[in-house]
């Protein structure tokens, strides 16, 4: 992660949510201070966005910025 400039996470399985939940660990926990992008394809990541976003609210977490994107040019 260190080698990173910014993450983008784009549709997968588990393994793709796993490292994606790593990175927002690491972000919660101010080890890192990166931008995060979903690459939110056909809605592939909608409920996980809802998820996070009412987690964010609810918790009042800490995370890095956070953008979710729809189309990458």
């Amino acid at each position: 992660m260190d080698n990173s400039d910014f993450f983008v996470v784009f549709p997968g399985g588990i393994g793709t949510a796993d490292e994606l939940f790593d990175v927002l660990n690491h972000s919660t926990l101010g080890i890192i201070e990166k931008n995060i992008y979903l690459f939110n394809k056909d809605g592939c990541w909608d409920g996980l966005i809802q998820w996070i976003n009412k987690s964010v609210t609810k918790n009042a977490k800490r995370f890095s910025k956070y953008f979710i994107c729809r189309q990458l040019n």
